[in-house]
């Protein structure tokens, strides 16, 4: 269930961006765009290959990455799950102030059963949101993985 909510959560992100995101030169690439595409359209393979191309042209793309990682996650292919965490974490190395590529991280850490991975992230989402809800439950869960109920 968690992973057809990410899957949602990302599948309405790659559609916002792919209709905001200008084709103009200058605004992101053109392999970048049709990347989207390919995984708005639900073409994980051509997808994976576009974004692989992207990031080997544009290395400082987070946000390649962190697609990259996210469709490496719900694919859950044998041998995936490393390059979607490295994916995953080089978005967040470079753009750390990005709540979805935290959060995402978070949630690859803590379905892998990693859950000591995910708190302090979800707590520094608490830090930087402390609004928001969701993110208290969270890290509640994640520390209930863990057996850590004073956290």
């Amino acid at each position: 269930m968690r992973k057809t909510i990410l899957k949602n959560i990302a599948a309405k992100a790659v559609l916002i961006l792919s209709f905001l995101i200008p084709r103009e030169a200058g605004a992101q690439s053109v392999d970048f765009i049709d990347a989207l595409r390919y995984y708005r359209e639900g073409d994980a393979e051509k997808a994976l290959s576009t974004f692989r191309k992207e990031i080997a042209l544009h290395p400082d793309n987070d946000a390649a990455y962190f697609y990259m990682g996210s469709l490496l996650h719900e694919n859950g292919r044998q041998g995936d799950a490393e390059l979607a965490e490295e994916s995953l974490r080089k978005a967040v190395e470079l753009d750390s102030s990005n709540y979805w590529y935290t959060y995402m991280l978070a949630l690859f850490y803590e379905e892998s059963g990693r859950s000591e991975l995910a708190t302090p992230l979800l707590e520094g989402l608490i830090g930087r949101y402390p609004k928001k809800s969701s993110l208290y439950f969270d890290t509640a869960r994640a520390y209930l993985k863990q057996n850590d109920i004073e956290g």
